[in-house]
């Protein structure tokens, strides 16, 4: 079928759709009752039971979703069709990953014609005055002529509409596609029959649902209450600030006391659960390389360069839910949210060891990127959250040392594994590899729950006065003082793609992950060296070792001396004499020895960049987790080309990626210089203002402007990203 050709596509959809539309608008209409902030006061009697009214007008909105689900359906089916067809030219592109690919790019166009009717929908289906003789109607018009009056709201909460509705799409289409294809033979009457076809749809559906659930649900909440306007937290984050303040120590010994066992409480609560999270994180993500030694290549049949395809098809998933999952976070509980994430990407680690071909490894590859991708981030955002500039760089080393141990410990337990349970049960080391490491992951997620920590003014298990000192020392040291701490997703987005200290900082990430990107290779770079299986996954333990012992070390150093830039740099030129090294010598003891000068040169510094976003925007929170987010994002596209650089006809030397390697470390350090004499401008100008502001403040002590007092206390700093307000003797770490 040619794209866009046939008015079979348009009459299937457009009936597919009114059917749909039919069965399934009064359930949606409950759903986004009950995850609408007003379903407290307009759907809840006082005795807690459901008031009559969330049964009313359940097809308000029914005419404006049917009119837009009629030519986004034809959208969908179209683009999917076609771009099926294109993939089935490409030979080498799995038949699974070309499903997911062509329903992805069609629900991307589908939700774009749909969102403006959903926005219209949810907005009469919370309408205050549920008049069912009206049939919904009046609240139709009324919902349509406030939102025409800001046509750009018709398209609120898009982002979120894809991210809720993409991966369960791609991932129902897969499957019904992989079914049809298993059940359905073109030489069987079968292949005709539509009941047998709604079987594996809804088979299909199912089982997608089941993985997708909890985030349609998750991002439901936040798309339905951003169509309703401005919303508050979850938990009233900013109402719990504000009554906090109350509750501050009276004096400065008291509140050293109490910031002092708040510091230890959160310590040995929060830092622990990291590390080993982000220990399980990494072994699932990286137990692919050590599988390689294992023989997954010949007992998969992979050949050429489908085993690069799967470390990078992970990335890909990988990157698509870094913002939208991060802004999220923002507005839940990150005590639920990271743990389930975690229980989910342990399951399809564990179920890689069922895979019997090339589809299915990039299969599973593909959707543990897409769990996996909430959690760094999320942790960046969560530290941020409880630790003051001078104290971060430090945390998130601890934080960020536990990824480097987990690749030493990979080496390790695939050892153990190898010789020792190869062959029982008759499961390949590979396999029971995955299977073991899943199901830690699975069992410590449950755990995190109950240990886990929220946000500062959230989190149950902290004293009133805790609370206080925690929000408390987070505005004092970050220098700011927000108005409000949440704007809405657009906005605190805005800010954040509008300011150039964060691509600075995205660029900085950018060029270190493309070089870090040796990691995955390790493992094949020490087989070079000529030694067995065992020892070659035991070699690799040591460089990750030294690698996480020079990380602490900086960090430490780092917020000591407060401090950035060189404790940047420098670990970087080791790095770059790393890849020079290997790229130029033969000899095995100086090859070994520059796999210690790149790890602990990339990576040794890696959490120094992220301590220095953090204080670089310290406010708002939104802006700070879509910071975050931006940078890890668009960092790890790294990880999707990168791998490509070690193709084996260039080995044992891989010249061209440690070529390569050292054009991403000096372009990191040539950015990491921009950024300092940007910083160092920034400075100037922040002192020279609060200059101004104090001469003013003695000319002129009562002059104010848009209600601002002109002192010294209080300078307004002014930039694309909007008004933050800076106190005095703020600077930018450097």
């Amino acid at each position: 079928m040619a794209l866009f050709d046939g008015s079979g596509v348009f009459t299937g959809a457009a009936f597919a759709t009114v059917i749909q539309e039919l069965a399934t608008h009064p359930v949606d209409t409950l759903i986004t009752r009950i995850q609408s902030p007003k379903y407290a006061t307009q759907y809840k009697q006082t005795s807690g039971l459901l008031h009559g009214r969330l049964f009313h007008g359940l097809y308000q909105g029914f005419g404006p979703t049917l009119l837009a689900g009629i030519p986004a359906s034809i959208a969908f089916f179209s683009i999917y069709e076609g771009s099926k067809e294109l993939f089935e030219h490409v030979p080498s592109v799995p038949p699974s990953l070309a499903h997911a690919v062509s329903s992805a790019a069609a629900d991307i166009v589908a939700c774009a014609v749909i969102n403006p009717a959903e926005v219209l929908k949810q907005n009469a289906q919370v309408s205050r005055r549920e008049s069912v003789s009206s049939g919904g109607q009046s609240h139709i018009r009324r919902a349509l002529r406030r939102l025409l009056g800001h046509p750009a709201r018709l398209w609120t909460g898009y982002s979120m509409l894809v991210a809720s509705s993409l991966p369960g799409t791609s991932l129902t289409f897969c499957l019904y596609e992989s079914l049809k294809a298993g059940l359905l033979p073109d030489d069987t009457k079968l292949s005709h029959d539509i009941l047998y076809r709604a079987k594996i749809s809804a088979v299909s559906a199912g089982l997608a649902a089941g993985w997708s659930d909890r985030l349609n649900f998750t991002l439901g909440m936040e798309r339905s209450s951003s169509n309703e306007g401005p919303r508050r937290s979850l938990d009233s984050n900013r109402e719990a600030e504000l009554v906090l303040f109350d509750h501050l120590p009276a004096s400065q010994t008291e509140y050293d006391a109490v910031e002092k066992r708040l510091r230890r409480r959160v310590d040995w609560a929060l830092m622990p659960v990291m590390v080993v999270m982000i220990v399980l994180n990494y072994l699932d993500r990286n137990a692919l390389p050590n599988a390689r030694l294992q023989g997954i290549e010949k007992d998969l049949g992979l050949v050429g360069d489908q085993f690069n395809i799967c470390i990078s098809v992970m990335y890909a998933g990988y990157l698509a839910l870094q913002v939208p999952s991060n802004l999220v976070l923002t507005r839940v509980k990150p005590s639920v949210y990271l743990p389930t994430c975690m229980a989910l990407w342990g399951m399809v680690s564990a179920c890689t060891a069922a895979v019997h071909n090339f589809t299915g490894l990039v299969m599973c590859r593909f959707f543990l990127g897409i769990l996996e991708a909430p959690f760094f981030p999320g942790a960046l955002l969560l530290l941020s959250s409880w630790y003051t500039p001078r104290e971060l760089a430090t945390r998130t080393a601890i934080m960020y040392t536990g990824s480097l141990l987990s690749s030493a410990f990979g080496g390790l337990v695939g050892a153990a594994v190898q010789s020792g349970l190869d062959g029982v049960r008759g499961l390949h080391a590979w396999q029971w590899l995955f299977l073991l490491e899943g199901i830690v992951t699975v069992a410590f997620s449950l755990a995190s729950v109950l240990i886990l920590p929220d946000f500062p003014a959230t989190t149950s298990w902290l004293s009133i006065e805790e609370k206080a000192v925690a929000v408390h020392r987070l505005r004092v040291h970050s220098g700011t003082v927000d108005e409000e701490e949440k704007g809405s997703v657009p906005s605190v987005l805005k800010m954040a793609l509008l300011d150039y200290k964060v691509w600075l900082f995205t660029l900085i990430v950018l060029f270190k992950t493309s070089a870090a990107a040796v990691s995955a290779f390790v493992p094949t770079l020490v087989a070079t060296f000529g030694f067995g299986q065992v020892q070659s996954l035991l070699m690799t333990a040591p460089p990750y070792v030294f690698a996480a012992v020079v990380a602490m070390g900086v960090s430490i150093s780092s917020d000591k001396v407060e401090e950035r830039f060189w404790h940047l740099v420098g670990p970087l030129a080791f790095g770059m004499l790393g890849y020079i090294i290997a790229a130029s010598t033969r000899t095995l003891e100086l090859r070994y020895f520059s796999l210690f000068l790149m790890l602990g040169g990339v990576y040794g510094c890696f959490d120094i960049t992220y301590a220095w976003l953090s204080s670089t925007i310290p406010r708002p929170l939104g802006k700070r987790s879509a910071a975050f987010a931006i940078a890890n994002m668009v960092g790890n596209i790294a990880q999707v080309y990168s791998p490509q650089l070690y193709d084996k006809s260039s080995g044992p030397l891989y010249l061209p990626a440690m070529i390569a390697n050292c054009v991403f470390v000096f372009g990191a350090i040539v950015c990491a210089v921009i950024l300092l004499l940007c910083l160092k401008r920034e400075n100037e100008t922040l002192a020279e203002a609060e200059a101004r502001a104090a001469v003013l403040e003695q000319e002129d002590p009562a002059n104010e402007e848009d209600g601002t007092p002109k002192t010294a206390d209080n300078v307004v700093e002014s930039r694309l990203q909007g008004m933050v307000r800076l106190n005095r003797g703020f600077r930018y770490m450097l």
